[in-house]
């Protein structure tokens, strides 16, 4: 399925009262310089619906808010032997209603994220200066340099 763009209220209105004033599908397309199939689409949906608005679009609730993740994360941090029936029952002291499952699947994800960030963070290598940048900008007595290079 392709992306739609929402027709506007002024274009939506211009076609029903095209359509309300006897005009055929081709007619109306030709008209606005839409597509028939557009046109017979949006006709049929008002057919169905008696409305020319559009419904908001739906989406699925979080199970769970922000600072509950946090808290979850949060637990985890201090102690990682921590199970999820116990996070659980610290959730349902505060009001707080979880599965054990939407915990682990948080508790999981946010844990496996934090860790790859922290192997990035702390084993990427360090710039270091070159030998040449070194020996220019520091006076070197011969000895100095081999010394520290490491070639005596």
């Amino acid at each position: 399925m392709g992306s739609r763009k929402e027709l506007s209220k002024d274009l939506r209105n211009k076609v029903m009262k095209l359509y309300k004033d006897g005009k055929g599908y081709q007619k109306i397309s030709k008209a606005l310089q839409m597509p028939v199939s557009t046109i017979q689409s949006f006709i049929k949906k008002w057919k169905i619906q008696g409305s020319l608005d559009t419904k908001p679009r739906s989406g699925i609730a979080k199970k769970i808010s922000a600072k509950t993740v946090r808290r979850i994360v949060r637990d985890t941090k201090k102690n990682p032997q921590v199970t999820s029936g116990e996070i659980q029952a610290a959730q349902e002291k505060d009001g707080v209603v979880v599965s054990s499952s939407t915990i682990q699947q948080y508790k999981n994800k946010k844990i496996a994220a934090w860790s790859s960030f922290q192997k990035e963070a702390f084993t990427a290598p360090m710039p270091q200066k070159s030998l040449v940048t070194i020996c220019l900008t520091t006076p070197w007595h011969t000895s100095q340099l081999l010394a520290h290079c490491n070639l005596e």
